[in-house]
């Protein structure tokens, strides 16, 4: 299964609006995902923290999405 790509925001934003600008009859649904407390723990444990906890996320969002969903990130925006 090719692994879906994660978008920079202007690039998720650019692909979104494709999707949506060709007129098809379908349902979508848009997530926008934030990690509570997330700056706090970036603080007090580091950037290799941070890196870690954000690959661990990101993983565990690609195992429950389709191949053809858009990831963005920068508070993670989801459509389905």
């Amino acid at each position: 299964m090719k692994k879906q790509k994660l978008f920079k925001t202007n690039a998720a934003e650019r692909c979104i609006g494709k999707v949506l600008s060709k007129n098809q009859v379908a349902m979508y649904a848009f997530f926008l995902l934030d990690i509570d407390n997330f700056k706090q723990a970036n603080g007090r444990f580091g950037h290799v923290f941070r890196d870690m906890a954000i690959k661990e996320f990101i993983t565990v969002i690609r195992g429950h999405i389709r191949e053809n969903d858009i990831l963005g990130r920068n508070r993670l925006c989801l459509a389905v």
